[in-house]
């Protein structure tokens, strides 16, 4: 029988009926998938707050973190609903869903320890990874420079004091420079996120057009 084409880095604005329903389920899923990963989350930060590696406000703050990230599923998969029709439109409102996201986990990021924190930044390269999977080429790295602004943002106000530190070690004081550093090695990893997700995610639909 006729095969129903899986959405590609090669769309145009005209697909099957099936193309609309096959990108609202991956939506679907993402957002299942985002719910569950904000759910582990908390949990985490549970389980440093009851060994008194965060404070109450710490924990406060990931579980507004966590029911923002939760709340934002139902109307984005309305809307998403409603303008399924128009594909164009539709994939750059994925993105915009993507961006909603990536505030919500560098929220909890800050609330983590800021910098400190750095490596809670593997929530962006997983977000990365599975947007490679599904979406355009180029999408993986558009998710990276979003991500990338968004914990820079997060640097540069804490470092100017534009937003209140959130220490959790109290005696540590990062130099600005070191802050750079880790700044640049995080952005320098999410690129490479990026491009390996890309480049696999581009194999693999290569290899299923030639099966």
């Amino acid at each position: 029988g006729d095969r129903v084409k899986e959405p590609g880095h090669h769309d145009t604005i005209e697909q099957p009926a099936d193309y609309h329903r096959i990108l609202y389920r991956r939506h679907f899923q993402g957002a299942l998938v985002r719910s569950a990963a904000s759910v582990a989350m908390w949990l985490f930060a549970l389980v440093a707050f009851l060994t008194n590696d965060i404070d109450s406000q710490s924990l406060k703050g990931v579980s507004l973190s966590v029911i923002y990230l939760i709340l934002i599923n139902p109307p984005a998969l309305w809307l998403l609903k409603v303008i399924s029709r128009h594909t164009r439109v539709y994939k750059y409102f994925s993105i915009l869903i993507n961006l909603l996201e990536i505030f919500g986990y560098t929220t909890i990021i800050y609330f983590l320890g800021g910098i400190e924190s750095a490596y809670l930044t593997l929530m962006y390269a997983a977000l990365i990874t599975y947007v490679g999977i599904i979406a355009p080429r180029r999408f993986p790295f558009i998710i990276a420079v979003l991500c990338s602004v968004m914990f820079s943002l997060l640097v540069i106000g804490e470092h100017f004091g534009v937003i209140p530190h959130q220490r959790i070690v109290s005696y540590s004081d990062i130099p600005w420079l070191s802050q750079q550093f880790r700044l640049a090695v995080v952005i320098g990893l999410l690129f490479v996120v990026a491009y390996i997700s890309s480049y696999t995610a581009s194999l693999m639909k290569k290899n299923r057009s030639r099966l």
